[in-house]
């Protein structure tokens, strides 16, 4: 079978493609729950085998897992009657009363009298201060003159100072008394919440626990909660020390064993089927976070299926594909290198023993202990890379980096047509936690990227289209996700297999860079053309 990460659609899956759409759209014809549900978006799955075509979908739609022609869900939870129902509409109940007692007019009639009052006792007791300081005022002026004997004014200041202490007491009694009555309210809250989320959690884990798998070649079943435990040791996942003491360390990620592709290869290995080929394609309208587009395929994600698939025995190749080990040096100096870094090679080791930038430089130069990376570029990015020789060249270069002095412009193709001639793109970005190391927009929790981008001639193809692109922040994979969410050019970069579709490459490359020379003082530039432009053989 082909890897589930990794993977072009063959021309049988895309005829299957095809049949699956008609179905799809006249089920949407037949049941409106289905159509309005499906259109605002939703992945779709194809498992070929050698005796017969199977469908999926992930999650749910319409609160159903048992729509015609689908495969049917690992687990089936949504019984009315059943154990996660009956016990989701208990955690229900408890939101609905912490609900009401948040906004009960009693709790609110309670703060707004704590507040009034507290209001009137600083009012009243700084009144009696500045009646204090006047009697004050007017004994110092009676001592002056002598007007009367000194124990008597001693006696008034003390009676003063008694009665103060009096209010503050009579104030503190009334407002202890609303604030006892306030968190009386609050103490039911927390508490409700507290059994909330032990119920919430006692829930989740039991429904992974439903969720089983076979393992390969017949080897033992294991759930949901087993796979990941194991998966996240095996890998070095560790979470946080609080975590791991609330029993939810190795708990995998909501909607776990509901993506497509568990529930097709599930269903195979039931019904003794062949796997031969899988795809998985997006319907619908794009989400606003995540990178999709109509008919579109995609491969597995990270964080919910690759624990499942290899525990299943479809392990997939994660390493780097095989590179040239030549590396052509652009520049060389005492301060830094910079380096025409190919398609495919890693800027830094990894896990594999393969050649990255940084191992072929060391190998090079074994006298100069203080190299170092000054950036990266993505695996798949080909162009100008610097690398510092010295540490005091490292800290310049980085604080030139940092503070964004360092002009830095891509040279990309893209999979369509631009109608705009040039234009600036904003869209915060972060990890997507879930499916590392894609990442999503997120306009309230994102990191600022902004991106400038420019049509360009290309003087290769017409049906190809360039642009330059030129970063303004330094955020992980932000101009293939600019290019590619819809609120961005909605248009991904050419070979691009995590936003886009996979091809020969990534048409993205580090074309020009200027900056600051750490020992000279003088800017330095420094341009590279793409390879595209100077052969044709990139039109697989």
């Amino acid at each position: 079978m082909n890897n589930p990460f990794e993977y072009e659609p063959s021309a049988a899956m895309q005829e299957a493609q095809k049949r699956l759409i008609a179905h799809i759209e006249s089920l949407c014809k037949a049941d409106a729950a289905f159509g309005e549900e499906v259109v605002k978006g939703k992945m779709f799955g194809i498992l070929l085998t050698s005796q017969r075509e199977l469908y999926a979908f992930s999650g749910q739609i319409g609160g159903r897992f048992d729509w015609p022609g689908f495969v049917p869900a690992v687990f089936d939870y949504l019984d009315e009657d059943g154990y996660f129902k009956v016990h989701e509409r208990e955690i229900s109940a408890i939101n609905h009363k912490i609900s009401e007692l948040e906004s009960s007019s009693e709790l609110f009639t309670l703060r707004q009298e704590y507040d009034t009052l507290k209001t009137e006792s600083e009012k009243d007791i700084e009144a009696y201060r500045l009646k204090m300081k006047a009697a004050k005022l007017e004994r110092d002026l009676i001592r002056g003159k002598g007007l009367t004997d000194d124990v008597s004014l001693i006696r008034e200041s003390q009676f003063m100072k008694a009665e103060l202490h009096r209010k503050k007491l009579s104030w503190n009694e009334q407002l202890e008394d609303l604030s006892s009555k306030i968190n009386g309210f609050i103490g039911t809250i927390n508490s409700l919440k507290l059994q909330r989320q032990q119920k919430s959690d006692a829930l989740q884990r039991w429904l992974f626990e439903q969720f089983v798998f076979n393992g390969p070649h017949g080897s033992r079943e294991k759930n949901l909660v087993e796979i990941f435990h194991e998966y996240n040791i095996s890998h070095n996942l560790l979470t946080s020390l609080y975590e791991r003491s609330q029993g939810r360390d190795f708990l995998p990620p909501s909607g776990a064993g509901e993506c497509c592709e568990p529930k097709l290869l599930h269903f195979a290995a039931q019904n003794n089927l062949q796997p031969v080929e899988i795809g998985m394609f997006w319907w619908g309208e794009s989400p606003k976070q995540e990178v999709r587009h109509h008919l579109q395929f995609y491969p597995a994600c990270n964080g919910k299926c690759r624990p499942i698939l290899e525990f299943m025995g479809f392990l997939p190749d994660n390493e780097p594909r095989a590179v040239t080990t030549e590396l052509e040096e652009v520049y060389s100096d005492d301060s830094f290198i910079v380096v025409n870094k190919p398609s495919g090679m890693l800027s830094v080791p990894g896990r594999s023993e393969k050649p990255s930038v940084f191992s072929l430089l060391k190998a090079k130069y074994p006298d100069c202990e203080e190299l170092q990376m000054v950036h990266r570029l993505d695996m798949d990015t080909s162009g100008l890379l610097v690398v510092a020789k010295t540490k005091e060249a490292h800290k310049y270069l980085q604080r030139q980096f940092a503070e964004h002095t360092i002009r830095k412009e891509y040279a990309a193709l893209l999979s369509e047509p631009l109608n705009k001639e040039n234009g600036t793109i904003t869209l915060p970005l972060r990890p997507d936690f879930d499916d590392r190391p894609r990442q999503i927009v997120d306009k309230i929790n994102g990191k600022e990227a902004v991106t400038e981008f420019f049509l360009v001639e290309n003087r290769l193809k017409k049906e190809e289209f360039a642009v330059k692109l030129v970063p303004l922040t330094g955020r992980t994979h932000q101009l293939r996700v600019h290019c590619a969410h819809k609120e961005g050019l909605g248009n991904p970069i050419k070979g691009d297999r995590l936003y886009g579709q996979k091809s020969d490459r990534l048409y993205l490359h580090a074309e020009y860079l200027e900056f600051t020379h750490p020992s000279t003082g003088e800017r330095v530039k420094f341009r590279q053309e793409p390879e595209w432009n100077m052969t044709k053989n990139h039109n697989k």
